[in-house]
């Protein structure tokens, strides 16, 4: 360290740590742009992927590529890959199915207008996650198969599948031992780290 960097006080040495971290979170900006430009990208990769899919499956069944034939297949589209992701979990003994939803429910719905007519075949995510408080409450305590009113316009949602988050068990203690082992916290619905499901809610297609 040098004569000059040792005669300086500790508020100048705190404004020279302000500056270069100001640096380097200066120096990340592009990044963070390109990051959100490449997700941007991927998205739209994904949303053109799901169109030519769509388009070629109405090739194939002989009748007019129209709006609402590519929408009704992108939106099955949909409805198939959000199914295989749920089916996935319980694979990998993320999820483990229920009858009853809990507050740290992961939750599959669909959603009804006041005639009956399903407009959103599939949603899925975690109960703790959802924003709309009305619906949260209605759902919490449901069986799979209600049907639960929301709204002032009579539309209605559908409970089609819960399950619970299986939180990974604690290490079993060495038979000598003699301190038995703590239970596993249950209280954590993101127990599961980086395979825990994430709140999706919208299977609808922009055709």
């Amino acid at each position: 360290m040098s004569d000059t960097e040792n005669k300086k006080s500790a508020t100048e040495r705190l404004t020279d740590l302000e500056n270069a971290m100001t640096q380097v979170v200066q120096a990340m900006q592009p990044v963070e742009l390109m990051a959100r430009d490449l997700m941007g990208v991927k998205e739209a990769l994904k949303l053109l992927n799901n169109k030519l899919d769509a388009t070629i499956k109405s090739v194939n069944q002989g009748g007019p590529i129209t709006e609402e034939s590519l929408s009704k297949f992108m939106i099955e589209n949909n409805v198939k890959e959000l199914t295989d992701k749920v089916s996935k979990m319980v694979a990998d003994g993320v999820l483990a199915a229920s009858d009853t939803v809990g507050k740290e429910s992961f939750v599959v719905i669909n959603e009804a207008d006041a005639t009956g007519n399903v407009v959103n075949p599939r949603m899925q995510f975690l109960l703790s996650a959802l924003q709309h408080e009305e619906v949260r409450s209605k759902l919490e305590g449901s069986k799979v198969g209600d049907s639960i009113k929301v709204g002032d316009q009579g539309a209605s949602i559908n409970v089609l599948e819960t399950y619970n988050i299986v939180t990974p068990q604690a290490a079993t203690a060495p038979a000598e031992s003699a301190a038995p082992a703590a239970p596993a916290d249950a209280t954590d619905a993101q127990a599961p780290t980086s395979a825990a499901p994430t709140a999706t809610a919208d299977t609808s297609a922009t055709a």
